[in-house]
């Protein structure tokens, strides 16, 4: 499509009485709207790096899987130097010494410093427009915020009125109405549940410490589950620390924010009366160096033939450590919270539901951020600006100013 703008804006410039629009001081203007006007250049984050990041290339050249590139990429994605001084794994791959590791790794530091702070310079820059008061030259109608809003929504109202006014009359009273539904909805499912029966109180407490207790048990025997991101691809890798040894120190759990003694001495496990070969299998666990040398394959197979390498059964555990709970709760309410939850996602529900039906604020206010979607569309298919727009806006004040 033609573009709206120019030759309207050529059309007020030329015309008596706006000759001396376009003064020398302002020759851009005729340039950017005869497409001829050339700007400083603008670098991608790329570009920067190919520009500015010797170290960085280096790394990248030498593979993904390098402890170069690897450290390359940890530092993109804001780890700290000194913590990869001290990864003695990837230095010992790298082939440097720790002078020559650390040297390298302040060096990635350095020129990503140099980058984060050549694309905040960029984004600062004004053009000549921008010192005017007007859009820049890069700006578009196709632009949009951080949050996904469109940046210039507000300039489609002046391009569709009516439409904007019929669409946006009754949105004072909506959001009034949406207010008090939403008030309405949380008094009847938002305020916590609480419970007052002492068997239903007993189960809360009972699931709660089981569920916790196997959690424990699981991670005694297999070793506790950690998360890491890959560096180069980017996904969640799951791990298993080294499993702790049974009994070994305070071992507590929390239900409802309160502490137990993870260990009790009633429930299925008596700890004062442990079957014996269970305590012989422990005490070849416990032992190091040459010691253990050739006897984990056969303890291995003992443990597990006795259980002893399987997650023991928490269920009298949990219970032991409910009734212990019951008993310091005493007459109080406890909050179900199982329920409570069950009912805030219900009237998250509904909230949502309400706010998508016809005469809700919120979705007056979403069909206002499509329509408006529509006409900055529109307009940049036309080859409209934000600029142009500032362009004719100062064109025509400049002609009033004149006939005035």
């Amino acid at each position: 499509m033609a573009d709206p703008y120019s030759d309207l804006i050529a059309a007020m410039i030329a015309s008596k009485g706006g000759s001396d629009f376009s003064s020398n001081t302002m020759d851009p203007v005729m340039q950017y709207l005869n497409g001829s006007y050339q700007q400083a250049p603008q670098f991608d984050i790329n570009q920067l790096y190919e520009r500015t990041a010797p170290t960085f290339m280096s790394a990248a050249a030498l593979g993904e899987t390098s402890p170069h590139a690897i450290a390359a990429a940890r530092i993109k994605s804001g780890k700290a130097p000194w913590e990869l001084w001290r990864d003695k794994n990837l230095q010992e791959q790298s082939g440097m010494s720790p002078e020559e590791w650390k040297s390298f790794i302040n060096d990635l530091a350095t020129e990503q410093q140099t980058v984060k702070k050549a694309m905040l310079d960029q984004s600062l820059q004004q053009d000549v427009f921008q010192k005017a008061g007007m859009r820049g030259a890069n700006a578009s109608y196709t632009d949009v915020n951080p949050d996904g809003t469109q940046t210039y929504a507000p300039d489609a109202y002046q391009f569709a009125p009516k439409q904007f006014d019929e669409l946006l009359a009754n949105l004072p009273a909506e959001l009034t109405s949406d207010v008090a539904r939403r008030k309405s909805v949380d008094a009847k499912y938002g305020a916590p549940v609480m419970e007052t029966d002492r068997d239903k109180i007993l189960n809360m407490l009972y699931q709660e410490s089981l569920g916790k207790r196997n959690a424990k048990e699981i991670e005694k025997v297999k070793g506790k589950r950690t998360y890491s991101l890959d560096p180069l691809t980017g996904k969640q890798v799951l791990t298993f620390k080294s499993p702790d040894k049974r009994g070994m120190g305070d071992d507590l759990s929390y239900v409802n924010g309160k502490s137990i003694d993870y260990f009790n001495k009633s429930g299925i496990f008596d700890e004062n009366n442990p079957d014996v070969a269970s305590q012989m299998v422990k005490s070849l666990l416990g032992l190091k160096g040459s010691q253990w040398f050739g006897l984990k394959p056969l303890v291995d197979r003992i443990s597990t033939s006795i259980g002893v390498n399987n997650p023991r059964d928490q269920r009298g555990f949990a219970m032991a450590d409910a009734l212990k709970l019951l008993k310091a709760q005493g007459s109080a309410p406890m909050e179900d919270k199982a329920t409570s939850s069950a009912n805030r996602a219900t009237a998250n529900a509904i909230n949502a539901y309400m706010d998508r039906k016809q005469g809700s604020g919120v979705n007056t206010q979403r069909q206002a951020a499509e329509l408006a979607s529509q006409v900055l569309a529109s307009l940049a298919q036309q080859g409209a600006t934000p600029l142009k727009t500032d362009i004719m806006r100062n064109a025509m004040l400049k002609r009033s100013t004149k006939n005035g």
